[in-house]
């Protein structure tokens, strides 16, 4: 009896949790607004940060933002409640699946993926792109989902919608942790995962036209065959659907062997730019004079170390996040 009190408590709390993260009736007929206003004043937006300070707990102001973040950027969201309600989720998430995740994944990268240096911006940035995209009803597709409390977030929203989603990855060996995280989940909403290599040149097993949204957080820039994927992302859109991406770009000079450089970058947007239209006409990355940087790094066991701030130019990575819009 005690046990089903605490389950119902929990899924209460992230009820909670996620009516905070959905837009009102309101919010909603004022996105062509939003986007139009702040569309005309982006470059002035993006010259003072300062103007900037006071609008970033606002998700229609958020919204417009792409390209590389600022670090300030950064800062000023994690003061947000938005962000914070993210936090708690995702810090629930990790107690919830730990055992689970520990064995698999987190000697490959991090059971943590929220508080990652680049993830911080990243997924609030995301989330905000597929309430403010995604109709009701909508379809959803995360394209290299990897494993993360992420999607279980994204399903949350979509659920009280009427949408869907379906996680997918090239690891066929997901398939497994996903039905344990399902298995294990508090929440009522569970994450349907398919495998699929979206390098290779068709994707027989999902329908062409069939998704309102696509999403793929620091992805591409993993990938040695850009063009297949971008192909195969406007095949699944649905006409005027939206393609929202983030990558991770090297800022060293010379050959990199962590990430693309942002001469790559920018041949990436250009690329897809000839499929696609990106939605605030960014056809080329600028770096901003104080952009996000890594500020911690992880060991193999999970571990934050801080990095020293002399340090943080000797990294030299960021982050380049935009949205596309497929021709109708």
């Amino acid at each position: 009896m005690k046990e089903r009190k605490n389950k119902n408590n929990t899924n209460n709390f992230e009820a909670q949790l996620l009516s905070n993260l959905i837009l009102t009736k309101k919010q909603i007929s004022n996105i062509s607004n939003i986007q139009q206003t702040n569309k005309k004043n982006l470059p002035d937006i993006f010259g003072n940060i300062g103007s900037r300070k006071g609008n970033f707990c606002n998700e229609g102001f958020l919204h417009t933002l792409s390209g590389i973040p600022y670090q300030e950027d950064v800062n000023n969201i994690m003061i947000c409640p938005g962000w914070k309600v993210m936090e708690v989720f995702s810090n629930n998430w990790v107690f919830q699946m730990k055992r689970i995740l520990e064995p698999y994944y987190a000697k490959k990268w991090v059971l943590d993926s929220f508080h990652w240096w680049s993830r911080v911006w990243e997924y609030p940035w995301v989330f905000t792109q597929i309430k403010f995209l995604t109709p009701p009803s909508g379809h959803v597709l995360d394209l290299g989902c990897g494993v993360s409390f992420f999607p279980y977030l994204v399903q949350g929203y979509l659920t009280n919608i009427n949408g869907s989603l379906i996680a997918s990855d090239y690891n066929s060996n997901f398939v497994t942790i996903y039905n344990d995280m399902n298995d294990q989940s508090k929440q009522s909403h569970k994450v349907t995962f398919t495998s699929m290599d979206a390098r290779c040149s068709t994707c027989p097993d999902f329908v062409s036209e069939s998704y309102d949204t696509i999403y793929c957080v620091s992805v591409l820039e993993h990938t040695d065959n850009y063009e297949n994927v971008i192909k195969n992302v406007v095949r699944l859109l649905k006409p005027g659907g939206f393609f929202i991406m983030t990558i991770d770009i090297s800022l060293e000079r010379g050959h990199s062997t962590r990430k693309i450089r942002l001469r790559a970058a920018n041949n990436l947007i250009k690329m897809i730019a000839s499929y696609m239209d990106e939605t605030n006409n960014i056809t080329s990355i600028s770096v901003p004079r104080e952009p996000l940087l890594p500020k911690y790094v992880f060991d193999d066991s999970g571990r934050t170390h801080w990095v020293p701030k002399w340090w943080h130019r000797q990294i030299n990575l960021t982050v380049s996040c935009h949205v596309f819009q497929k021709r109708v």
